[in-house]
């Protein structure tokens, strides 16, 4: 009941966020139709689990993928990055005590070796059983490792396009578009400041503040502060220096 409580709610953010998509533009139309997503990714994996453990023939009609697809075993367990048990050539990952529990399963054992880089994964084989497990689970528990199988996996599951993520090489070139700014009308009249000046102390005042020797000559007094080089402080002898070990043949030395 639980499960369905669960799906219930998530099936309700789906239709209120189809209904905000298409009311919105720009950028927020691109926010909500990820979250539209997410909302629908959880769907399905509600309805896969529910179909699992109720043996339920309509539940499974309503995921776009067979039930194997989605759990290998005959019990439906998740794994602690895709929220699944899908089958795979490696074999699932679980470590329990004194560890805390953790549970992979096998084709995100496969996909989670393909994600190592190259110079690891040349020497993944050679690694101890032991070695080899730990840091195929501490990957695969981590954010870019799971944001692979939302995009990479679920999506797919869930009837969606693949997300795939943006290369750093092409995402660091992605520019938006510059919006020109607008230059003065031809009727728009210059803007002009204008100053009363007052006579006497606070007239001269005035006077000095809007000078611009005044203003310049500031300027050049703290650009000079700021390029001037800072002192190197002065080398003072140490103790060990001014107390060392008197020299041989030297009986007058300082001890």
């Amino acid at each position: 009941m639980t499960l369905k409580a669960m799906r219930l709610a998530e099936m309700e953010l789906v239709t209120m966020y189809s209904q905000a998509v298409g009311q919105a533009d720009g950028l927020a139309r691109r926010a909500l139709t990820k979250a539209l997503g997410r909302a629908l990714v959880h769907t399905h994996l509600l309805t896969a689990h529910i179909a699992k453990r109720t043996r339920s023939g309509a539940e499974a009609r309503l995921l776009p993928a067979a039930l194997g697809d989605y759990f290998a075993g005959a019990k439906a367990r998740a794994c602690m990055r895709c929220h699944l048990d899908r089958p795979g050539a490696s074999g699932a990952l679980e470590r329990r005590d004194p560890h805390p529990y953790t549970y992979i399963c096998a084709a995100c054992h496969d996909e989670i070796v393909g994600e190592f880089p190259p110079d690891l994964a040349a020497q993944i084989d050679r690694w101890p059983r032991a070695v080899r497990e730990a840091r195929v689970l501490h990957h695969g528990v981590g954010r870019a490792s799971m944001l692979n199988a939302i995009g990479r996996v679920l999506h797919p599951l869930s009837g969606l396009e693949p997300e795939l993520p943006t290369p750093a090489a092409e995402r660091a070139v992605i520019v938006p578009a510059m919006t020109p700014t607008p230059g003065p009308a031809p009727n728009e009249r210059r803007g002009e400041l204008t100053v009363d000046k007052a006579e006497g102390p606070e007239g001269q005042y005035v006077d000095v503040l809007f000078s611009p020797t005044q203003v310049l000559r500031h300027w050049s007094v703290s650009l000079a502060a700021s390029c001037k080089k800072p002192r190197r402080p002065q080398r003072t002898q140490s103790f060990f220096f001014t107390n060392r070990l008197p020299r041989r043949g030297n009986a007058n030395a300082r001890c």
